[in-house]
């Protein structure tokens, strides 16, 4: 019995210190801003609801894209848990800019309002990051998005930027991924 119960507390502790704990809770507040940023959702708020061809300016960096993450995964000191921390700024950030130039009344302004509350709900799961533990590389990225004057603008439609969003998320947060590729699987048997 002691034996037992010890190796349940050291098991505890592990996962605590590890992490491993949260992953339940990220993936259960992850799956309504999955259901949310689905691609019927995202073409009809965020394309069809819009002129052609319009476009945001956000700083280059707030392209986050599966490619981005890959590439910073090779650089010294960068892990998952950072790059997932650098999403969910960047992500709270874009859309922001996407609600600045939204009125109140335009039929895609609850739509993205509830995908940056659902972004707030994911960000209370997060432990507050120390910007002196940031890998450097994480740090230059966050402060170069924090820079109200960037030296140029990259301009991107709303659906590309929520399009980066859903995919990097699935690259990062394995529960997420899983039972993406599940479904398409299921999808693609059917053929």
């Amino acid at each position: 019995m002691d034996a037992s119960w010890s190796l349940l507390l050291v098991t505890a502790v592990l996962q605590i210190s590890l992490g491993l704990s949260t992953a339940p809770k990220f993936c259960s507040a992850l799956r309504p801003l999955e259901a949310h940023l689905n691609f019927s959702h995202r073409l009809q708020y965020l394309k069809h609801n819009f002129p052609i061809s319009y476009t945001v300016p956000v700083h280059y960096e707030e392209v986050f894209r599966v490619t981005n993450v890959t590439r910073l995964l090779l650089h010294k000191g960068v892990t998952e848990a950072s790059l997932q921390e650098l999403w969910l700024y960047i992500n709270k950030e874009v859309l922001k800019k996407i609600l600045q130039v939204l009125p109140q009344k335009h039929p895609s302004w609850s739509y993205v309002q509830q995908l940056e509350h659902l972004l707030g709900l994911v960000e209370q799961l997060f432990p507050q990051p120390k910007e002196d533990e940031w890998p450097e590389k994480i740090y230059q990225i966050y402060t170069n998005v924090m820079d109200p004057y960037p030296a140029a603008w990259k301009k991107v439609t709303p659906k590309a930027l929520l399009d980066n969003c859903l995919r990097v998320m699935e690259k990062l947060f394995p529960c997420i991924n899983r039972k993406r590729k599940r479904k398409q699987s299921t999808d693609l048997s059917a053929w």
